[in-house]
């Protein structure tokens, strides 16, 4: 099922006033102690069906559509003025919002009111409701999706750790990604809990198994990655052997180590002189899962990937980033948004290009990550999302 044409920051922030003026003026909003609730989950409404959802008023039962879950049920009030306002049905209807026989009440009913996927007037079950239901479609070979709206309290009931700690220009680093790394395996053995550790940079994880190693200065030496990879061979083939000549960050500090120990008269390897001063580490026996992808499935769901990022506002979001963030922070200069830095200053000329070049990019970053994993997690179990699935199970299990 194709997704609706999408709509313009601007136009979604026009569609988000209306939203807000029409849940003021249904009957009951004002005074149900459900406002606020409701006011604050419309942005997000807002977006989801402006941007995200596949779905389409005009067949709000279509199987290949995408199902919305509205667990916060307290955000009714937003949900029946988003869909009214996405033309589900007249905005007529807002105005018999909790009125006897009316269609909308205060819990969303299935097939009571369009656009309504689910029933869910209980706290606590719409992410059960919404697992089953994404679960089922996955059984039918739906390429459908399921999203979820949480209430504050059910966010609460599963820990998370390292989430929404700070704002793009805020300074993170290994040293506090094992801050949050403490807290959590505290909180995990304290409650009997499993820890898992999901996506950010193999490096962390290298780091966790392995220990931190000291800072260095960094220093410029004036070669390419190919002349500095030889001196390496040549000077500590124990290094060598264990990244890429394409390895940018680790020949860098590499080349930092080399620097500092010839300045202070040492003639050791930098190899060896990690092995002496690195940290001990503050992680062992984690067990290690890689999902693997044929190259040619991986490059057809980057592209899928990228092509979703564009219609969902990918575009629009880089703008206001850059905007705020005149500065240019490290994270916007990461796969994506550094792209569309270029473009939005004119450096890449057409959209077409921009997106082929996130896609080379990406593709890139994945083989690097490979590389990486590969030589640097010599127990990992590697394969397919099936196969992953069986074996974390199998883990968990014992």
């Amino acid at each position: 099922m194709e997704k609706r044409e999408d709509c313009g920051t601007e136009a979604l922030q026009e569609r988000a006033l209306c939203v807000r003026r029409d849940i003021a003026g249904m009957p009951g909003a004002l005074h149900d102690g459900y406002l606020f609730s409701a006011v604050s989950s419309v942005d997000l409404l807002v977006w989801l069906y402006g941007r995200v959802l596949r779905v389409h008023p005009e067949s709000p039962l279509d199987e290949g559509r995408d199902r919305f879950v509205l667990s916060r049920v307290a955000a009714a009030p937003a949900l029946y003025a988003t869909l009214a306002e996405y033309g589900f049905f007249p905005r007529e209807e807002l105005w018999e919002y909790r009125r006897l026989g009316g269609m909308l009440q205060s819990a969303p009913e299935f097939r009571h009111a369009p656009g309504i996927d689910v029933s869910c007037g209980v706290r606590g079950i719409g992410l059960g409701l919404a697992l089953g239901l994404a679960l089922a479609l996955r059984d039918a070979a739906s390429e459908a999706r399921v999203v979820c709206l949480l209430g504050a309290d059910e966010l609460a009931s599963v820990r998370h750790f390292g989430v929404n700690l700070l704002m793009p220009d805020e300074h993170f680093d290994v040293g506090m990604f094992f801050d949050v790394y403490k807290m959590a395996r505290e909180f995990a053995q304290k409650n009997g809990k499993n820890l898992f550790i999901t996506g950010g940079s193999g490096f962390y994880l290298k780091a966790l198994l392995s220990g931190l190693t000291p800072k260095f200065e960094r220093v410029e030496s004036g070669l390419s990655n190919a002349q500095i990879y030889e001196l390496v061979s040549s000077l500590d083939p124990e290094f060598a052997a264990k990244f890429s000549a394409n390895d940018t960050y680790r020949l860098q500090k590499w080349f930092d180590i080399h620097s500092f120990l010839r300045s202070s008269g040492r003639g050791e390897a930098p190899s060896s002189y990690l092995c002496e001063n690195t940290l001990a580490p503050v992680a062992s026996n984690l067990a290690i899962f890689e999902l693997s992808w044929d190259r040619d499935e991986l490059r057809a769901r980057i592209k899928e990937r990228t092509r979703a990022m564009f219609e969902q506002g990918l575009l629009d979001e880089a703008r206001e980033l850059f905007v705020r963030y005149p500065q240019r922070p490290k994270p916007l200069n990461s796969v994506g948004l550094k792209e569309c830095g270029g473009f939005l200053r004119g450096e890449i000329k057409t959209q077409t290009e921009l997106e082929e070049l996130i896609c080379t990019h990406t593709a890139q970053l994945a083989k690097r990550q490979r590389t990486f994993n590969r030589s640097q997690f010599e127990s990992k179990f590697s394969g397919s999302v099936g196969e992953c699935e069986e074996k974390i199970t199998e883990f968990l299990s014992d």
